[in-house]
Order: C-alpha cells, then sequence, then structure tokens
C-alpha cells in the first residue's frame, strides 16, 4: 500500500482521515499492522514570498553576469535551488534542484534571505 498523507485542519478533517485509514489497513494484508504518524502541519510560502522570489529571480536574470554572461530565469532557480536546499540526483550524473514547494514559511523566507546575500556579495543588491 502508498503512503498517504493528509493535511488536517478541522475535526472532520481528521474523521476523514482516519477512517479513510481505517479502511485501508482493513482492506490490506498488513500482518506485522500499519503505522500513523502525526506531526505538526508546516504552512506553506505565502503568496507574498512568491510573488517576491519570482521579482528577485526576474532582477537577477537581467542584472547578474557570472562567468561573462547573464542566464535565464529559469537557470538561477535551478542553481539557487541546488545551492541552498539541495539536490536530487539523476541518471547519468545530472541533478535537479529540490522543489521550492516542500518549504514553509520560514524555510522559504531563509532561501529568499541567503539568495539577497549571494547576490550583495556578487556586487548585485536586491531591490525586492
Amino acid at each position: 500500500m502508498k503512503p498517504r498523507t493528509f493535511r488536517i485542519q478541522s475535526v472532520e478533517g481528521a474523521r476523514i482521515a482516519f477512517k479513510s485509514c481505517w479502511e485501508a489497513f482493513c482492506s490490506s494484508p498488513f500482518g506485522t499492522g500499519g503505522e500513523i504518524v502525526l506531526q505538526p502541519m508546516k504552512s506553506k510560502r505565502s503568496l507574498a514570498q512568491n510573488r517576491r522570489w519570482h521579482a528577485m529571480l526576474n532582477q537577477i536574470a537581467e542584472d547578474v553576469w557570472l562567468d561573462g554572461r547573464q542566464y535565464s530565469k529559469d537557470a538561477w532557480t535551478e542553481y539557487l535551488k541546488i545551492e541552498f536546499i539541495g539536490f536530487i540526483d539523476l541518471p547519468g550524473g545530472g541533478k535537479v534542484g529540490i522543489s521550492t514547494t516542500t518549504l514553509s514559511v520560514e524555510e522559504f523566507g531563509d532561501l529568499m534571505t541567503k539568495t539577497e546575500v549571494w547576490a550583495a556579495e556578487l556586487g548585485y543588491p536586491l531591490d525586492h
């Protein structure tokens, strides 16, 4: 059985999640049992953070020169994710940055702060 994630924000949401878990448990041959993990829900980044992040990326793509050239917003997005969040190895030795959608509000704020410091150290202070 594939693990499922439920975002519980109400008593009704909890009832639905636990009912679904119970039904899955009863209809599967678990043998040794199952496991339910309850943890605090991470707040996803805000719309204001998202707008600011894209404004920062646009400014970086327009202003920053590295090794004698400019790069696209998408290229800078991947570079900054790999640099400050981490990456996933791809077949053939490539890598892709971990998605920013996995970050909480606080973690996303840290990413933007690290990006601002990085840009300033290169001599490109950001307006956003």
